[in-house]
């Protein structure tokens, strides 16, 4: 006999046939969207199977770089999930649907969700493409050519140096909310809402200060249950050994980068300024549309990337 609220078997089957089904038809929708999209695109031609359409453009830069000639056309999966779901179903087919396609994901917490390296799928070795953009190599990019610091190479290491200090400020204040998502990750607890894309939901970044927001962790990442406290133990290790600025959320990071670049600019045309009191008033005006899709062209691709490509 069923104890009560347990549902009777016949009732569990069905709601297992049920999921099963759906996932059939969501892997039979993947496949039938994605071989109408390459009946379109000449044989010759690889296809490049990108998350979104944020890796579209920067692997564009990226690839004209390191191999201008190559010929290929961009299908964008929407998100990780069915790039490596896609991956799972050309894997598998007999056709040779797949054999021309080859993928582009992020690392972020849980690299190929389980899956073998494998030829066929390039995997970041830092949490996602906006780690290559925020990085002190291009902020000193940036001072050089944007911000018209030509020729005071001593005020540009001074800047940098300053960015380092408040970015690392920056990383220590939502560490606590990438181990949230790290634990959720690595526990395949469901997140329920979308993590916010706000740099004041995150942290009050001033030009030369940076503080904590009053909202709690567990409000910014939403998830289906708590993990336990053996849990969280169980995790702190390895999130320990990750790398802030390469392993932390690449879209965090970069909300935070934009949002200094923009005070840095208003500080660059301020008199008296505060980071650049040596440098005379620039007689250039510093653009100040920064976003992804203007500074991913300054990023230096993967390290790896040459190579993955080079093979293809």
């Amino acid at each position: 006999m069923n104890k009560p609220n347990e549902l009777p078997q016949e009732k569990v089957a069905d709601k297992y046939l049920a999921k099963v089904k759906q996932a059939k038809d969501v892997r039979a929708v993947l496949k039938v969207d994605f071989a109408t999209f390459a009946s379109a695109v000449p044989e010759e031609v690889k296809v490049f199977a990108y998350e979104g359409p944020a890796d579209k453009f920067i692997y564009y830069h990226w690839i004209r770089e390191l191999r201008p000639s190559l010929r290929y056309e961009a299908y964008i999966c929407k998100n990780k999930a069915k790039a490596l779901q896609l991956f799972d179903i050309l894997q598998s087919d007999l056709t040779g649907l797949g054999e021309r396609v080859y993928f582009f994901v992020d690392k972020d917490f849980d690299d190929l969700q389980g899956r073998a390296a494998t030829s066929k799928v390039f995997l970041t070795d830092r949490y996602s493409i906006e780690n290559y953009i925020v990085c002190p190599k291009l902020l000193e990019d940036l001072l050089m050519i944007d911000f018209h610091c030509n020729g005071h190479p001593g005020a540009r290491i001074e800047v940098r140096e300053y960015f380092e200090k408040i970015y690392s400020k920056f990383l220590e204040i939502t560490r606590n909310l990438n181990f949230r998502i790290f634990a959720a990750r690595k526990l395949q607890i469901e997140q329920t809402e979308d993590l916010p894309d706000k740099i004041n939901l995150l942290a009050q970044v001033e030009l030369t200060e940076i503080s904590p927001t009053e909202h709690a962790v567990e409000g910014l990442v939403k998830l289906g249950r708590e993990p336990t406290a053996e849990e969280w133990a169980g995790l702190k290790e390895a999130f320990a050994a990750i790398n802030p600025m390469q392993g932390y959320r690449g879209k965090f990071a970069l909300q935070f980068f934009v949002k200094w670049l923009g005070l840095l600019r208003q500080d660059r045309a301020s008199s008296p300024s505060v980071l650049f009191p040596m440098l005379p008033a620039s007689t250039f005006m510093v653009d100040g549309n920064f976003s992804l899709q203007t500074l991913a062209p300054k990023a230096a691709p993967p390290k790896d990337l040459g190579a993955f490509l080079a093979s293809i």
